[in-house]
């Protein structure tokens, strides 16, 4: 699944990244809404992710413009140093499908978007999710690891680790 992010800070913006690269998404960044802007006419992404606070066009204004033009695809969520009810209830009420306070928590970060991505496109949710860790896959699904490529052998006690780890985003597969 292809997620835009526009976020200005670039050390939040490289921890999304990474944080969805590593849970098998593919997350394209931004560092302001003009930029998106200009994305957006050229290719279609299935979530967005948008701070609030940006230089020119904020987020507000950006989430407004996307549902003017696209309706209600694709869902998108705030991710955001707002934490007043008002600014919550305005995100929500402008469009935003889901609102999440910063800091950033990779946890919780992967569960909105893949609870996002399940009630937008539902018929994917059936389909094979890969957990990737530099050169291994895990496919949760079906139950079986690659590394580089080529399938492992594991027994089913073995394998009920690395899929247990998986759903849990920085849990394994740490480099020592």
């Amino acid at each position: 699944m292809r997620i835009a992010s526009v976020e200005d800070d670039p050390d939040q913006a490289e921890l999304i990244r990474q944080i969805l690269s590593e849970a098998g998404f593919e997350c394209e960044s931004f560092a302001n809404g003009a930029d998106l802007l200009r994305a957006l006419r050229e290719r279609a992404y299935d979530l967005l992710l948008v701070d609030w606070q940006l230089p020119g066009t904020s987020g507000y204004e950006l989430v407004s413009w996307v549902r003017q033009k696209s309706g209600n695809m694709p869902p998108i969520l705030f991710v955001t140093s707002r934490t007043a009810e008002s600014d919550i209830v305005d995100g929500l009420t402008v469009g935003a499908d889901d609102y999440m306070l910063k800091p950033i928590r990779a946890g919780e970060l992967v569960a909105r978007v893949r609870s996002l991505l399940r009630r937008a496109y539902p018929e994917a949710a059936q389909e094979v999710e890969l957990i990737r860790r530099g050169n291994y896959a895990v496919d949760t699904h079906a139950r079986t690891i690659t590394v580089g490529g080529e399938p492992a052998l594991l027994s089913r006690a073995n394998m009920s680790w690395p899929c247990s780890c998986s759903a849990i985003p920085g849990a394994c597969w740490r480099a020592r």
